[in-house]
């Protein structure tokens, strides 16, 4: 599973697509409970800190998994041309897991119920360093492909910590990287790919001018975060969420892909990951299309793959699971690493065989409702009493799009998903990344399920449904399927 929020809102530039989106979430907001947005401030010094509802999720999930690989550890590196500074580097990640606890927690159980331990600021960050310039150039890439999987697949201790590790690598003169693995109840995406990056960027080129830096002072922490959750989402929003949720998803059948007998539960012991780009022609026309239709970018790739899916499954009612920024929308945290993401189902509806341009209407509504009720966990949502038990998950097929890096004070790169764990949460997980203009991207699957010529052949299909909504969004589904390659999986 890759680390990224689903970045619904963040992600548009346009005003009036802003606008309508909080528009929209603002009045399925308001049957909230005005309590909800009371202000989250610095939890009881004498009282424990819990682990938020998302994080209990993954805790449970590592206690249940023992013995398979480690499919919780998510792995992102800093790119740069020029050689890092490995003091500095270390210097600055130290000064970054001071200002921020949930780097420096571990969790365990008191009176029956896990907890964050928090632990005192390091004095010192290892980082492993490795030189791979005297390969050849044809053996470097697969050198670095063996160091980096052994450090991600390597299990965490949750108990002992730390829950981070690093290494320096220096490919040749232009090619140098710090890559990191964290287990994933401590990071998200918004935490790599926006926060990580240039709070590191700003103290790294601090360093190096010997210039003062003023510490990052943050008004909570995550636990302070955790701590207001449990007494606002379970003391007043939970019956509100659990309605919504057993109304959504009632009668709901899981699609699936694959042909034969599809394991019931898949536990993530197996996964592989195969990437993918975009033309630079298809994903200006998804700019232009989502700009003209008022809609966002993820939008326009969740209803394109909703079609793939229709048309594979010949279901016409199809749960996409996306990861809900949950906790993101809080001002109090923005400038918190940590673990915010929520797995939401969404539900889209083809019934009617509407135009393309009214599927992404459909399709944005769908996003705006489960974004105001992402704060409970899948698993606290009983399934509906009509649905098979041997149907498996409610939506094991999942997409994403990954946040946007800022500017930062250097020239890095941020990438994620470059090694594989070995393990795959969902059946198939597509991760998209915005590059510059251009669009790439990462799907994780089960090879249990999945073989990679059928993955292939859908990231095709998808490709050539995007092309074909971006050409004309006013076709019908049903013409705009017919592009496909009528390929079984």
């Amino acid at each position: 599973m890759d680390i990224v929020s689903s970045n619904t809102f963040a992600e548009s530039t346009d005003p009036a697509i802003k606008l309508r989106l909080v528009e929209s979430y603002l009045q399925a907001r308001a049957a909230g409970p005005s309590k909800e947005n009371s202000f989250i401030g610095r939890r009881p010094p004498a009282e424990p800190a819990p682990l938020s509802l998302a994080q209990e999720q993954l805790w449970l999930r590592e206690q249940a998994g023992k013995g398979i690989p480690a499919t919780l550890n998510e792995c992102f590196t800093l790119k740069s041309r020029v050689r890092f500074e490995s003091r500095h580097i270390e210097r600055a990640l130290i000064e970054i897991v001071r200002q921020q606890e949930i780097w420096r927690t571990t969790y365990a159980v008191e009176k029956g119920m896990p907890i964050q331990v928090i632990h005192p600021a390091p004095t010192n960050f290892d980082l492993l360093t490795f030189d791979l310039r005297g390969y050849p150039m044809r053996q470097r890439e697969s050198k670095l492909a063996s160091i980096t999987s052994e450090m991600v697949s390597e299990p965490f201790d949750l108990a002992r910590g730390p829950l981070l590790r690093g290494a320096l690598l220096r490919i040749h003169e232009t090619d140098h990287r710090l890559f990191l693995c964290g287990h994933l109840s401590v990071l998200d995406g918004i935490s790599v790919y926006q926060i990580l990056p240039f709070e590191l960027a700003t103290l790294y080129k601090a360093l190096s001018d010997n210039r003062e830096h003023t510490p990052l002072e943050l008004p909570i922490q995550y636990s302070d975060y955790a701590y207001w959750q449990r007494r606002v989402i379970i003391g007043t929003e939970k019956a509100r969420q659990l309605a919504y949720w057993r109304k959504q998803l009632s009668g709901l059948v899981p699609p699936r892909l694959a042909a034969g007998p599809t394991p019931r539960v898949n536990d993530g012991s197996r996964g592989e990951i195969q990437s993918f780009a975009l033309s630079d022609s298809t994903a200006a026309d998804l700019g232009r299309i989502s700009r003209k239709q008022g809609v966002t970018l993820f939008t326009v790739l969740l209803a394109t793959f909703a079609t793939v899916l229709h048309q594979y499954t010949g279901l016409c009612d199809l749960a996409i699971a996306t990861l809900a920024p949950s906790g993101r929308k809080r001002p109090e945290v923005r400038r918190l690493l940590g673990h915010f993401l929520n797995p939401v189902v969404l539900r889209i509806d083809f019934t009617g065989d509407p135009p393309f341009s009214e599927m992404l209407i459909r399709t944005q509504r769908v996003i705006a409702n489960a974004l105001c009720h992402d704060d409970l966990p899948l698993a606290s949502i009983p399934q509906h009493s009509t649905m098979d038990a041997e149907a498996g998950p409610l939506a094991p097929i999942a997409l994403s799009l990954q946040p946007q890096t800022p500017p930062l004070a250097t020239d890095w790169e941020v990438t994620s998903m470059d090694a594989n764990s070995g393990g795959s949460i969902w059946e198939l997980y597509l991760a998209f990344i915005q590059r510059g203009a251009g669009l790439i991207g990462r799907a994780q699957y089960n090879p249990n399920i999945f073989d990679s010529a059928t993955i292939a052949k859908i990231l095709r299909n998808l490709e050539n449904l995007l092309e074909g909504a971006t050409a004309d969004p006013a076709q019908r589904i049903s013409a705009l399927s017919s592009r496909m390659r009528q390929i079984k999986a």
